[in-house]
């Protein structure tokens, strides 16, 4: 009987063990749903009610991990696409060269790959006083551009506050804080004010409007911010190109135009000399005249072409440039009617390089006649400062530079306008009072040879 009793205890003990046992085994297992059914009010009940608690409050925790994680990669994995677009849209932007252009192409990009409400970017003036909107691709931007919109730079509008802070500045409703809805934009729920800033320095505003009041998290206001520094050194990488290639254009221009002025000084200068050489039946001769084709060349600064039906000629004018500037024509005649290109072009190389040589030959002629100026002044400056006696160096002054030009007459007058009276001397070393006339006003022009350019006589 008192092993029958015992037999009972341990079944009525052990059993309920080992179904907690396997109950245990199974949620280590995975499932999670598993409970004990133990309905007895002793030790065993407890223990049995205590299990399955502790297994629902398991359940839960793994359940709201789980949920956690798939949050959490999906922002990640949004982070991630949201990082690969704006680098998509920085170096597609960022490849426009025309300020216009990535202005435009950075507006539309953002609009298009993240479906914002409205997207524009702001400028600021040259006074810096207002933000203008200069670029947006959506309706409402659109609109906003032919009205002419802009933000006084101030505190009172967020796309101002971004200029003024250099800040970021978010503005959401669902948050409470204050978003600025304008009459064309009455459906934004948020709004993120970019500055565009480089080297501390705020060039612009990109301002984002969502319909999404929980838009413009932490996370993405870093990469947004990235992809606005981006956008900011391309503007004034763009700006920086306009002026070089400006400034560029006005040397270029200002040089052409020096170019243009020597060559014909030194044309001028040179006139009876030469206008030019042609070459028929195996002699060269100069020429006296400009065949039309040769100022139709000049003037068009193109090649002309033309032929004669009659004799079955043709005639090929070719301008010679030196930096964009017509110094010079070669003009030549076939004896067919048809030039072949390739011929054409090898004319064309001639006449390039024929310009060069001619633009060299004159850079060393006018070298020479620089280095012939210089010591002929030298001469001058040695035989009158040999002598430290007024009246010596006034005779010898007038004398070597009347004698060493050719010169019919040279006169040195001193003077003060105060004065009633001049020292001069006429060329014979005798100093005389002249009347109490003004002595004639000082050019203060470039120091001349002597010789006039235009007509070839002596002055005085």
């Amino acid at each position: 009987f008192a092993t029958g009793i015992g037999l009972l205890l341990t079944q009525a003990i052990v059993r309920p063990l080992a179904y907690l046992n396997r109950t245990a085994s199974l949620i280590t297992e995975g499932d999670f749903s598993s409970r004990v059914d133990i309905i007895s009010q002793d030790e065993i009940g407890s223990l049995g009610n205590t299990f399955n608690m502790m297994a629902i409050q398991l359940q839960n925790l793994i359940v709201n991990l789980e949920s956690q994680v798939s949050d959490r990669t999906k922002e990640l994995q949004n982070q991630t696409i949201q990082l690969r677009t704006t680098a998509e849209i920085a170096r597609d932007a960022t490849s426009e060269e025309e300020l216009n252009f990535l202005l435009e192409r950075a507006t539309y990009l953002l609009y298009d790959r993240f479906a914002f409400y409205h997207v524009g970017i702001y400028l600021i003036d040259g006074r810096g006083q207002y933000a203008i909107l200069s670029s947006s691709q959506d309706p409402q931007g659109l609109q906003l551009i032919s009205n002419e919109h802009k933000y006084l730079i101030d505190l009172e509008s967020s796309v101002g506050r971004a200029v003024s802070t250099g800040i970021p500045q978010v503005s959401n409703i669902e948050h409470g804080s204050g978003v600025h809805q304008h009459p064309l934009l009455p459906d934004t729920q948020a709004q993120l004010s970019l500055p565009l800033q480089v080297a501390g320095k705020t060039l612009g505003v990109i301002d984002i409007h969502s319909t999404n009041p929980r838009d413009f998290s932490e996370e993405e206001v870093g990469i947004f911010s990235t992809f606005s520094d981006q956008i900011a050194i391309a503007i004034q990488r763009t700006e920086f190109s306009h002026e070089i290639q400006q400034t560029l254009d006005e040397l270029e221009s200002a040089y052409g135009q020096f170019t243009q002025e020597s060559w014909r000084r030194f044309i001028q200068g040179k006139r009876d000399q030469f206008s030019g050489y042609r070459f028929r039946q195996l002699s060269v001769e100069p020429l006296e005249s400009q065949p039309s084709e040769v100022v139709q060349a000049w003037e068009a600064g193109e090649v002309i072409s033309l032929t004669h039906a009659e004799d079955g000629t043709s005639i090929m004018a070719i301008p010679m440039k030196v930096r964009g500037e017509v110094i010079g024509v070669l003009d030549l005649e076939f004896e067919t009617d048809l030039i072949p290109p390739d011929t054409q072009n090898l004319m064309t190389e001639i006449a390039d390089r024929l310009s060069l040589v001619l633009e060299n030959a004159r850079l060393i002629a006018s070298a020479q006649e620089q280095v012939e100026r210089q010591q002929l002044a030298a001469h001058l400056t040695n035989r009158i400062s040999q002598s430290l006696d007024l009246d010596t160096v006034l005779r010898t002054a007038t004398q070597e530079i009347g004698e060493t030009l050719g010169l019919a007459e040279v006169e040195v007058r001193l003077g003060s306008m105060d004065l009633g009276f001049q020292m001069s001397d006429n060329g014979d070393g005798i100093p005389e009072e002249s009347p109490s006339q003004p002595p004639p006003p000082i050019n203060p022009g470039p120091v001349d040879s002597g010789i006039n350019e235009d007509d070839h006589e002596p002055i005085h």
